[in-house]
Formats: C-alpha cells, sequence, structure tokens
C-alpha cells in the first residue's frame, strides 16, 4: 500500500523496503518498553555563538534511547519507527515532561544559573489537540519560567499544521516562551 494502490508486487527477499518493515515494526515493541522502563537519556548541545563560543547559556536537548546491552541508540535507528507508528507524541511529552522536572529541580539548587532550553516538537505532536492545554498545564505546575524554553517546529511541520501551529505559538508566548524554525529551508520555504 504504501507504493500505490491497484499495482501487483513480486516479493524479494532482499527488497529493502521490507527489510525496514520488518526492523521498524521490531523496534516500535523495543520503543515502547524504553519509555516504560526509563531506558532513554535526554542530552543538552549547546548553542553557542560563532564570536563568543565560550558563552553558551542555551542548549537544545536531545533524546537518546538506551538499548537493552546499554548501548545508546541515535535517533537515525528510531525515529523512523517512532514516525510511522504514531509514537511522536509519545515522545515528545517524555521529552518534556524530563526536561521540566530536571529543570524545576536545577532551579532550587543554590547557585544556579537561568539557563534557556530549545525542545523540538513534531508534526503529530501539533496536530493532537490535547496536547496544548497538557504543555500548558506542566509548564505552570513546573515553576519554571516560561521563557527558559524555546520550542522548534520543523518548518514543514509548522506549514502542514498552520492553525495548530499559530494556536500554540500565541498560547505560548503567553507564557514567555520562545520558538524556532528548525531546517529551516529544506522543505516548502
Amino acid at each position: 500500500k504504501d507504493r500505490g494502490r491497484n499495482r501487483v508486487e513480486i516479493y524479494h527477499v532482499s527488497d529493502t523496503s521490507l527489510i525496514r518493515r520488518r526492523d521498524d515494526f521490531s523496534i516500535v515493541g523495543r520503543l515502547r518498553s524504553v519509555f516504560e522502563e526509563g531506558r532513554y537519556q535526554i542530552f543538552g548541545q549547546p548553542i553557542a555563538s560563532l564570536l563568543t563560543p565560550e558563552s553558551v547559556h542555551r542548549y537544545e536537548m536531545l533524546l537518546r534511547i538506551i538499548d537493552e546491552k546499554g548501548r545508546l541508540v541515535l535517533p537515525g535507528q528510531f525515529m523512523s519507527s517512532a514516525t510511522r507508528y504514531q509514537l511522536l507524541p509519545q515522545i515528545d511529552r517524555c521529552v518534556i515532561s524530563d526536561v521540566l522536572t530536571r529543570l524545576a529541580a536545577a532551579k532550587r539548587e543554590p547557585g544556579f544559573e537561568p539557563i534557556h532550553l530549545s525542545i523540538n516538537l513534531s508534526g503529530p505532536t501539533l496536530s493532537d489537540p490535547t496536547f496544548l492545554d497538557w504543555l500548558v498545564v506542566q509548564i505552570d505546575s513546573s515553576g519554571v519560567p516560561g521563557d527558559w524554553l524555546e520550542f522548534e517546529l520543523t518548518e514543514t511541520a509548522a506549514v502542514s499544521n498552520l492553525e495548530h501551529a499559530q494556536r500554540l505559538m500565541a498560547r505560548l508566548t503567553e507564557c514567555g516562551c520562545r520558538f524556532a524554525l528548525d531546517d529551516f529551508g529544506t522543505g516548502l520555504s
């Protein structure tokens, strides 16, 4: 069906799309258990100015999962499966909850200096009608100032979900949050 309807396909053992589908299906089961068992890590990738690289106060939060053998798995190995099987909203919520919890705890530490974190939001998350209210509650209950948070939307996701993206941006701007277009220039622009 992925290749189109009203067609005849001949099975080949080496068919890369079938191999990918089988791998995706295998990964999905493991992905669900990763989040249930807390086998993931969120890394902060520094965002530095080219003019003053030593002054880093912004970080992009990046998810890595941990496989059954304790090895880090990069997104290239699981994002296709997560996308195909509609796990991106669950992943986005998990990342946001984890980041807000850690940031709220760090904020209470003596000498903590405010930092600004950038969190990616997927297109399916933007389309989720319950997401915006959930996110506002999470930010409010965490006690994390909204101006510490920036949400990255891919250009394609923002344009594909324009009404949802505008509503999200308007409401979260009221909370002090900022926004960035991720992968700008690679999609519809």
